[in-house]
């Protein structure tokens, strides 16, 4: 599955995947939100959610590597599978 394709599904269905295929890198908090950070067959995913409840608020696929910058003191880019 390629990200486009990811792109397509349902909200739950992008939630299964990553729960069975992602592989979980990292987390970063903000006063109100905290994400979840999953490498998932050569993109990143992040799954946001609202600190006070729980609740997912959005998932965001990406293949830019700039997305990746507020991770990078929890990570170890050499363990990425990244293609250039």
């Amino acid at each position: 599955m390629d990200i486009t394709e990811f792109r397509q599904l349902a909200f739950l269905k992008k939630f299964i995947i990553l729960c069975d295929q992602g592989k979980y890198l990292a987390r970063f908090e903000s006063k109100t939100q905290l994400a979840n950070l999953f490498q998932l067959q050569g993109f990143f995913v992040e799954v946001y959610y609202n600190k006070k409840n729980d609740d997912i608020l959005y998932i965001h696929p990406f293949e830019e590597e700039k997305h990746l910058d507020k991770y990078l003191d929890q990570i170890d880019i050499e363990d990425l599978h990244i293609s250039a």
